[in-house]
């Protein structure tokens, strides 16, 4: 998935703590935070946009989601 959006944001700070990882974004101008917690059987992300990236992020939804499920299936 980074691979995918390296040419529209860059990641500028990554940490894990336990099972959650906090990051900050930075996309055209603007910087978005935002953490991802893995729970037993599931991934909850959240971050939080600011105007610009979020309509353009409407976009990247249905594709951040196939890929985490291709991640998380069971091989």
């Amino acid at each position: 998935m980074r691979a995918h959006l390296a040419s529209v944001i860059s990641i500028d700070q990554e940490e894990w703590s336990g099972n959650v990882l906090r990051f900050r974004i930075r996309g055209l101008g603007q910087n978005a935070n935002g953490s991802i917690a893995v729970l037993d059987h599931s991934v909850k992300i959240d971050v939080d946009l600011p105007w610009l990236l979020a309509k353009i992020a409407e976009r990247f939804i249905p594709a951040v989601q196939r890929e985490t499920s291709l991640l998380l299936e069971k091989k």
